[in-house]
């Protein structure tokens, strides 16, 4: 579909959770700090932290330093991704 707005600059456009980028965590050309989910907001000379997860954006909040924005990132990525993970496994176990 043709979003307006969906793949303007400044904005990331995310299609659900791309289980791909997540193993890659690829850093997008867009991408203001060259850590995902981590941008920079001039207006409020703030670092904002979020995160997507299955077609949701996920607000983690902003910070002062960039290093603070990292962490809360890295932290959410891991609670997320891990518990993912776990639910496709417990899947997989119901298939077999």
């Amino acid at each position: 579909g043709n979003t307006p707005g969906a793949n303007l600059p400044g904005l990331t456009y995310v299609d659900g959770t791309c289980i791909e980028m997540l193993r890659a965590k690829t850093v997008r050309s867009n991408n203001t700090s060259g850590v995902p989910g981590v941008d920079w907001l001039t207006r409020k000379q703030r670092w904002r932290a979020t995160i997507c997860f299955k077609g949701k954006r996920y607000y983690l909040g902003s910070y002062a330093r960039f290093e603070d924005a990292v962490k809360a990132r890295k932290e959410a990525e891991e609670a997320l991704h891990d518990e993912f993970l776990r639910e496709v496994g417990r899947e997989r176990k119901r298939e077999g």
